[in-house]
This record gives C-alpha cells, sequence and structure tokens, in this order.
C-alpha cells in the first residue's frame, strides 16, 4: 500500500520525490540551513537545563536535604553562566557592528535570557522562603532572621562578631574624595547608609569575609563555643552571616547612625576564551587570562528586595552597569552557600548511599541465590 506524506519545507520551488519501502515521501521545498528558526539557542537551552534543577529542590519526593543540594546547585549554575555565557554575550554587544547585526542579535539574546530569569528567579525565591526554609523548622534546622533571636542569642554572638568577624572587617566609604572600591567576583556585600552629622548621608561598602561560612551556628543554652563543624549536628540554629554584621555596625561606624545596609553581590566575566589554535602554550595563556578576569567587567549585580533605588543607582553607574542585569531578590542571596547546610547529620533526609543501596541489592541477590540452592539441595538447609 502506497502512502504519501507531504513535508513542507523552506520556501522552494522544486519537488522532491523518493521511494523507501514502498512509501512516497514528497518534500516541498529544501530547507534554508541558515535560518535561525532551525536551532535552539544555546544559552536559552542552557537556562531550560537549569530549571529542571530547581524542578529537582521543589520535588518533595526527594529527601529535603537533596532539594537544598539542588538549590544550591541551581545558584551555583547560574553564577558559572554569568559568568562565562552571558559574559559572552556581552562581549558581542561590545565588539559587534552594525552592518553584521551582532549587536542586534546579541541585545535581543539577552532580553531573553532576563525574560527566562524573570521567570525562574521569583520560583527560587518561594522555594527557599515558602518550601524549604519551614521544611527544614519542622525537622529542627532553623535558618532564622536575627530579628528572631533572644537578646541573650544576640550577646553570644555579638561576642563572637567582636572576637571573630569584626577585625577582619574593612568598611570603604565612597564619596568626592574617595573612589568606588573594588568589588571582587561572587563578593557578598554590604551597601551601608550612614547620616554624618558633618557631611549627611554617605555610603560605604562592607564586605563579606569569605572565610567564614555563611550562616553561624547559634549556640544552644549553657554552650559557650560556636562550632563551625555542620556534620557534627543534628538539629540546630543559624543566623546569616551579612545580618549579624549588619545588626552590629555600630562597632563599624561609632557615633554614626546606621540609616540602613542593603546585602548586594556582583558577577564578573570570568570567561577564559582560549583561542585552541593560537595558544600554544596553554600555562601561559592560563596566567594571562585569570589575572584579566579576575579583574574582568561586571555582568550581574545582585540586590536585597529592599534596597532603595537611590543605593541600586549607584552601584550600576560605578560597577557600569545597565538595569537589565540587575535582579531583585526576596530570599538570601548566593544560595549556592546551602551546600553547607546539606552536610548536617541527618541520614534520613538524604538519599541513602550508593554503596550502601549496591551492598543492599547485593545481600537480596545472595539471599534469593541461596534459597534456590536450598530448595534444589536440602542438605543446605542445615548450613
Amino acid at each position: 500500500m502506497e502512502r504519501n506524506f507531504p513535508i513542507q519545507c523552506a520556501d522552494f520551488d522544486r519537488l522532491v520525490t523518493d521511494s523507501v519501502e514502498g512509501v512516497r515521501v514528497e518534500v516541498s521545498g529544501m530547507p534554508d540551513l541558515s535560518d535561525p528558526c532551525f536551532y535552539a539557542d544555546r544559552e536559552y537551552s542552557w537556562l531550560q537545563f537549569n530549571d529542571r534543577v530547581l524542578e529537582e529542590a521543589l520535588d518533595a519526593r526527594n529527601p529535603l536535604l537533596e532539594r537544598v543540594k539542588f538549590l544550591s546547585i541551581f545558584g551555583s549554575n547560574l553564577d558559572e553562566f554569568f559568568m562565562v555565557r552571558v559574559s559572552g554575550v556581552q562581549k558581542r554587544i561590545t565588539e559587534g557592528t552594525k552592518e553584521d547585526r551582532v549587536d542586534e542579535l546579541a541585545q535581543e539574546q539577552l532580553q531573553v535570557i532576563r525574560e527566562e530569569l524573570l521567570r525562574q528567579l521569583p520560583i527560587n525565591d518561594n522555594c527557599w522562603n515558602e518550601v524549604l526554609e519551614p521544611a527544614l523548622r519542622e525537622n529542627g534546622i532553623k535558618v532564622l532572621n536575627y530579628f528572631e533571636l533572644s537578646g541573650e542569642d544576640r550577646e553570644k554572638l555579638r561576642d563572637y562578631f567582636e572576637r571573630n568577624i569584626f577585625p577582619l572587617l574593612t568598611p570603604l566609604g565612597f564619596d568626592s574624595g574617595h573612589p568606588f572600591p573594588h568589588i571582587s567576583n561572587l563578593s557578598l556585600n554590604l551597601a551601608v547608609l550612614i547620616d554624618d552629622l558633618d557631611y549627611g548621608e554617605r555610603f560605604a561598602r562592607v564586605k563579606i569575609p569569605p572565610m567564614f561560612s555563611r550562616l553561624i551556628v547559634v549556640p544552644e543554652e549553657g554552650q559557650e563555643k560556636i562550632t563551625s563543624s555542620f556534620d557534627e549536628l543534628k538539629t540546630g540554629r543559624f543566623v546569616w552571616l551579612e545580618q549579624l554584621i549588619a545588626a552590629n555596625l555600630d562597632l563599624l561606624f561609632p557615633g554614626q547612625r546606621i540609616l540602613g545596609a542593603y546585602p548586594f553581590r556582583i558577577t564578573r566575566d570570568a570567561d577564559l576564551g582560549f583561542d585552541e589554535d593560537g595558544d600554544k602554550d596553554l600555562l601561559t595563556a592560563v596566567k594571562q587570562r585569570v589575572g584579566r578576569n579576575y579583574f574582568g567587567p561586571a555582568v550581574r549585580l545582585e540586590t536585597d528586595h529592599t534596597m532603595p533605588e537611590r543605593v541600586s543607582e549607584i552601584l550600576l553607574k560605578n560597577l557600569e552597569l545597565t538595569p537589565p542585569l540587575m535582579f531583585r531578590s526576596a530570599a538570601p542571596l548566593g544560595l549556592s552557600s546551602l551546600m553547607k547546610l546539606a552536610q548536617i547529620n541527618r541520614p534520613e533526609l538524604k538519599y541513602e548511599p550508593f554503596e550502601q543501596k549496591k551492598h543492599s541489592r547485593m545481600l537480596i541477590k545472595k539471599t534469593f541465590f541461596f534459597s534456590l540452592k536450598k530448595e534444589r539441595y536440602p542438605s543446605l538447609s542445615s548450613l
């Protein structure tokens, strides 16, 4: 039986027919392989992949601490996406010409990226704020906001702050007499507004020391030392490091009135951009590019959703970023740091270890085969 399957392709004025195993295929026109509609956008496809990672964080069938890991991975993936992929799009914009439409196409691509992220990021915020954080509390793992702590808890943490964190903080002011400070890639910072009696409102940046865990353990009653080993814990109370610092800024700015402190985080271009043909000496190429890209241009600004517009405008201007590359968050910034939380010693909230699964499967097989042997060879029953 002969069947016809007309296939419509791009505009082409000839008919191609063929016969394969008695089936006649009609093709009207041949596709124009240079037409972009035939290809998936690489950056958009990558975002769709990361969206599936976020879905795993939301999937209640996964153990709770594994879902926390997935949310952390979603964040670290986005960091890499901006450092490499978005930075590449930005370069095409700055280096493109109107003649080859590179600039126009890259602008369109950047718009698609932003639209997709504006869909995903509220889901990310909600996943932490409304799903995972409350579920962790129900299981005795309480990630608290600073205002939830008792006066006694705050005193203990202030003492910890004075002895361990305060000596490492260096606030940098920004005004007509001080240049805007360099802000390193993926660093978490506080934009601090100060009401100066002599100069009025002033802006200062405080970098959150990266050597500390983002989540500080709140000591329990009778406990003096604050532990940093999460794998020793089964339950616990934690507070965000940036909130602890913000609550004790009076020690950094004595005699000044603190108007507000707003977390922000930036991502810089870290695409090494190797030329596979031209870079004969790989080690030399790495050394040259690592130094250059550490100070590469900013490609993303993340801010707390409470940051006033006048503060975000200061950041955008001095980081030489456009508003489409700024993203506000209702969740703590840099949730990739949640991976530390997954170290808590709660096996029932994690996947069963692979080796244990493998051992269990082998045990089942051995039991099954031994049972068969006993049926076939009754003398084995006495073993």
